[in-house]
């Protein structure tokens, strides 16, 4: 057997993978958390409903489903952020959606 792993050489192909896994909402929280100065997932979630005009109800859905997939961490008083995996993601798609 070859060494590293078998996705090694194709990472390209794994990016196409992960562009059609995750959606662009989604990729604009990943990218919105990994730029969170501190602030709860309430808040950063507020903020850009009221920035983008997207509804909060999509924004709340999708941030379940990233927490969901453990490429994102929250809670009531914690401020939001990535997960290694997130972080990984995130690098391997493209920082903007």
């Amino acid at each position: 057997m070859g060494e590293g792993l078998p996705i090694s050489g194709r990472p390209s192909g794994l990016k196409k993978t992960l562009l059609k896994a995750i959606t662009k909402k989604q990729l604009l929280l990943l990218n919105e958390i990994k730029l969170n100065d501190g602030n709860t997932i309430t808040a950063l979630l507020n903020r850009l409903s009221n920035e983008s005009k997207m509804p909060l109800s999509t924004l709340k859905r999708n941030a379940f489903i990233l927490r969901h997939l453990e490429l994102i961490e929250y809670s009531d008083f914690a401020p939001a952020r990535l997960t290694k995996a997130g972080d990984l993601v995130l690098g391997m798609v493209g920082e903007k959606p």
